[in-house]
């Protein structure tokens, strides 16, 4: 006479991969007939990204926008003792629940958590915004990439930059900023230069994901410069340029004037 069967025995993980995870088991202590197949139930539950997949519509979409499977999702199998589940979300946390069938019905069921592999990003970083603060120096911002690009938990950034735009990203100088910052600054650079600028993103896995579309800007000519420390300053030398700087805009203008009235005299 057959019954429903206990739960299946030594549910673990083989194998992980950034999309694939490899699962084996026991059949269950107490069978009570004759397994016919193993119902598995799995859903992702947490992601190193900050996606929260547990809230309501959320969907398990790729970078390329492609649902990878639904939530909850669930496999039939037969009377197998081990099973790989590809289409899986990238450094996500999944549950995975198993329970054995006999004609019965289902049995018991027992459940483990597994984390997919981290991966490098597949997406750049966004809104990328640069201002030239000195006649050496440049300030940068930007954003992370999409949640569900990032493949993991982003652990640093690599700013590219040159002033001959004729080489290739990867042979322009490089500012690695550590951790989770958004924000960085670069100096040493040449007076009254344009530079072009891009900044790409990594996770655990330490290798560099696309770099972004490169932002151009020029850095500050040493005048101006000269001009803007010595009004932070307050010294009587910066105020002294200024005053040129002013005494001149407006000798232009009067010159400009004059030039436009003579014009209309002939």
């Amino acid at each position: 006479l057959q019954d429903l069967p206990t739960e299946p025995l030594s549910f673990t993980v083989v194998e992980t991969q950034s999309t694939s995870v490899s699962l084996q088991w026991k059949e269950p202590a107490m069978p009570n007939g004759v397994i016919i197949r193993y119902h598995i139930d799995y859903k992702p539950i947490a992601s190193r990204s900050g996606i929260d997949y547990t809230a309501s519509g959320v969907e398990a979409r790729n970078c390329t926008g492609q649902i990878l499977h639904s939530i909850p999702a669930s496999v039939d199998t037969g009377p197998v003792l081990v099973l790989s589940f590809d289409r899986l979300l990238k450094a996500t946390k999944y549950n995975f629940s198993i329970a054995a069938t006999t004609e019965v019905g289902k049995g018991s069921s027992y459940s483990i958590s597994v984390w997919t592999n981290d991966d490098v990003p597949e997406a750049s970083p966004m809104e990328v915004t640069v201002e030239s603060t000195t006649s050496s120096s440049i300030t940068l911002s930007w954003e992370p990439p999409p949640a569900n690009c990032q493949n993991g938990e982003i652990t640093g950034y690599q700013i590219r930059f040159t002033n001959q735009p004729v080489l290739s990203p990867e042979e322009w100088s490089t500012q690695d900023v550590s951790g989770t910052a958004v924000d960085a600054a670069i100096e040493g650079l040449e007076i009254f230069t344009e530079y072009f600028i891009c900044i790409a993103a990594r996770t655990s896995v330490d290798e560099y994901g696309p770099c972004c579309q490169p932002v151009n800007i020029t850095t500050l000519s040493g005048f101006f410069n000269a001009v803007t420390i010595g009004s932070i300053g307050g010294g009587t030398a910066g105020l002294l340029v200024l005053l040129i700087l002013v005494t001149a805009c407006i000798a232009a203008a009067v010159k400009c004037q004059r030039k436009k009235l003579s014009q209309v005299q002939r």
